[in-house]
């Protein structure tokens, strides 16, 4: 899911859902397609999870932020 984004998602079906919060090295990669808002880390890039839930429907949320 796009960070600037948090509206449009891929799969309205998936099983699980990753949220990024504040991030500094991200690529958007929509000149290649621009209708999936896709973005893309460099190798190796780190993560934390600051926050996991379930949401109204039981789908599974994770939000993130990368680590420096």
């Amino acid at each position: 899911m796009a960070r600037g984004n948090r509206e449009k998602v891929f799969d309205k079906d998936d099983t699980f859902r990753i949220i990024i919060g504040k991030s500094h090295s991200e690529r958007y990669v929509s000149s290649i397609r621009s209708d999936e808002g896709e973005i893309l880390f460099p190798r190796g890039t780190r993560f934390k999870v600051v926050k996991y839930y379930q949401d109204e429907n039981g789908k599974n949320i994770i939000e993130v932020e990368e680590v420096e």
